[in-house]
C-alpha cells in the first residue's frame, strides 16, 4: 500500500486511505461469500441448509453492493485529486471485485434453481 503515500489532496488525506480500506473489506466480504458457496458445494446438504447459506451470501452481495456504491461515489471525488495511475488502478480494483460479486450472483442464481 505504498501508493498511498502519492496522495495529492490536502484537503481529505483520508479519503484515499478510507477508499482502498474499503476495497480491501469488500474483498474479505466476497472471499467470505466465495467459501460459503464452496463449502456447499463439496458437501451434500440439505434444502434448508442450502437456504440459510443462500441467504447469508444474499446478505454479503448486498452489504457488498452497497459498499461498492459508497466507493463509485468516492471514485468520482477521487478522480479530481489523484494522479491518473492511482485513479486507474483503483477503478481497476474496483471493477475486479464488481466481476466477483456478478459470479457470486450467478452461482446463487443455480443453485436457487436447483435446490
Amino acid at each position: 500500500m505504498t501508493d498511498l503515500l502519492t496522495y495529492k489532496n490536502q484537503e481529505d488525506p483520508n479519503l484515499v486511505v478510507d477508499y482502498q480500506q474499503e476495497l480491501v473489506l469488500a474483498s474479505k466480504e466476497i472471499q467470505s461469500a466465495l467459501t460459503i458457496l464452496e463449502n456447499y458445494q463439496e458437501k451434500s446438504q440439505s434444502n434448508r441448509q442450502l437456504a440459510e447459506r443462500i441467504s447469508l451470501v444474499n446478505q454479503i452481495v448486498t452489504k457488498v453492493t452497497q459498499r461498492l456504491q459508497n466507493l463509485e461515489e468516492q471514485l468520482k471525488l477521487s478522480a479530481k485529486t489523484e494522479s491518473n495511475a492511482q485513479f486507474s488502478q483503483n477503478q481497476a480494483r474496483q471493477k475486479a471485485i464488481v466481476q466477483k460479486l456478478e459470479n457470486i450472483k450467478q452461482t446463487v442464481n443455480i443453485l436457487q434453481y436447483t435446490a
